[in-house]
């Protein structure tokens, strides 16, 4: 429950530095307020889908936000340091593997390409 415990004040925190009331960031993701209260007292975790929708009109990364969430381990901050083409593919399997709704149809195309990229070493 400290993770929980955790993000609700983290998330609480954002929320208030930001100048936003539950009800305006509800006006500005289309999260419900009820649901925004349940994140923000530890009786819910949020989705990254929930977390995709609100992050933004709290000034933070999409990937901040899911490592706080504990969707991310901090080794994540080393996919930044890869080659920009390796980082992409990295990212769309991360992706994938948390919520392949997340993929856009790019992603697909990218995920797709890497998974031949990837295969065709094992296999030679």
């Amino acid at each position: 429950m400290t993770d929980d415990f955790d993000f609700s004040s983290y998330l609480k925190r954002l929320r208030k530095d930001s100048g936003l009331t539950v009800r305006q960031l509800q006006a500005e993701t289309g999260v419900s307020g009820a649901y925004l209260s349940q994140l923000e007292n530890g009786i819910r975790r949020p989705s990254p889908d929930i977390i995709k929708k609100i992050h933004s009109p709290l000034g933070v990364s999409y990937e901040q936000m899911m490592e706080y969430a504990g969707y991310l381990s901090s080794d994540y901050h080393y996919l930044k340091q890869l080659p920009e083409e390796k980082r992409e593919i990295a990212e769309v399997f991360i992706k994938y593997l948390y919520d392949k709704e997340m993929l856009n149809e790019e992603d697909k195309k990218k995920l797709k390409a890497s998974a031949y990229y990837v295969l065709g070493d094992l296999v030679q």
